[in-house]
């Protein structure tokens, strides 16, 4: 058999797995091109040719055919062999082999995964519900079901601590991630359970106004539209109950004027956010520990750690009930979680630099 000269190298490796019964090494595809295929030259791109249509070669991303982030059971030409534990390659086929994934991080490096499909068993307590919610802040790095169907959500949660909203079909169901989220579900049954901790806001109300807002930002952030679903009536915004709490050391943050206090309960018994304010903050002071110095980037990763970071108030909000005009430079401050619990130990919450001439002492 001649090599057709309009036909690439790699669907000729298709070929030659496909003629010797599906699971061969890389020498058996060498000795049929010699037998089948000319000109000899192209038998050296064949370990290329092959890593590149190979679904689970973590060096197919280098390769033309693996440079583009996609999931491997939407029918690409490209994602036709999978390597097996013998390093023998086989016809991939998604229902024995699993799917895989080309995905790109929000730095643009590419890396290859599989798919661990979600066991869709509800989730059972608000620590489940907060750790998904988690998984949902890279959303807007794409590359996943979740953000190609971000416009088809309308029973939105939201999640000040976090600053984040997710949907109750992502947060419902346990050990939920943007990797292996694939829509599959039943959003009834996934509120009904988020019902025992959430509840619906208002329309109308001042919350209702503030969280919307809120929410319009994050889609924006995004770069995707909402569905009109989520303010006709069919969806709906949703906060933590006022019994439940939401972490255990809270963000205390809530337009060139932020308006801090009116203490009502959002999440857990705390004071209206103002995400603005937060922004302005970590802009200013970076998302790094005023105290002690923690860079969560630094230490855990940019994709993991990026951004995170508590936002404390040098004057105690909580004791203040009332409205006040906070700048965010002056009176707020960027906390690791454990200098911001160490700050609440008094009452009133001592001053960042009270603690940090601690820590100097004491090391």
């Amino acid at each position: 058999m001649k090599r057709d000269p309009q036909l690439p190298n790699w669907q000729l490796i298709i070929q030659a797995v496909d003629a010797l019964n599906g699971c061969v090494s890389t020498s058996q595809i060498r000795e049929y091109f010699i037998e089948h295929f000319l000109p000899e030259g192209r038998i050296k791109n064949i370990p290329y040719d092959s890593k590149m249509i190979t679904v689970n070669s973590p060096s197919r991303i280098h390769y033309g055919g693996g440079k583009q982030p996609r999931r491997t059971d939407s029918n690409n030409q490209y994602d036709k062999l999978f390597l097996n534990n013998e390093k023998k390659f086989e016809l991939y086929d998604p229902a024995k082999h699993g799917v895989w994934e080309i995905v790109k991080d929000h730095l643009g490096t590419l890396s290859i995964r599989k798919i661990t499909e979600p066991d869709l068993k509800l989730i059972e307590s608000t620590a489940e519900v907060i750790e998904n919610a988690a998984e949902f802040r890279n959303i807007a790095d794409g590359s996943s079901v979740a953000f190609d169907r971000f416009s088809n959500f309308f029973h939105w949660y939201y999640f000040p601590d976090l600053n984040v909203f997710a949907p109750s079909k992502f947060i419902g169901y346990k050990n939920t991630n943007l990797i292996n989220y694939s829509g599959k579900g039943n959003g009834g049954e996934t509120q009904a359970v988020l019902n025992k901790w959430f509840r619906k806001l208002e329309v109308g109300t001042k919350e209702y106004e503030l969280v919307s807002a809120q929410l319009k930002d994050f889609s924006d952030f995004v770069g995707k539209k909402l569905s009109a679903k989520v303010f006709n009536g069919s969806g709906g915004l949703y906060l933590l109950s006022n019994a439940v709490n939401s972490s255990i050391y809270p963000d205390e943050t809530t337009q060139g004027v932020y308006l801090e206090g009116r203490t009502k309960q959002v999440t857990i018994n705390a004071i209206e956010r103002n995400t603005r304010a937060r922004k302005k903050c970590i802009d200013h002071y970076g998302a790094i520990c005023f105290v002690c110095n923690f860079d969560f980037s630094a230490n855990y990763g940019k994709e993991l750690g990026s951004g995170f970071i508590h936002v404390h108030h040098i004057l105690d909000i909580a004791l203040v009930g009332k409205e006040y005009v906070v700048n965010p430079i002056n009176d707020l401050r960027p906390l690791c979680p454990n200098c911001h619990a160490m700050v609440h130990r008094t009452k009133p919450a001592m001053h960042p630099n009270d603690l940090k001439a601690i820590i100097d002492k004491n090391t």
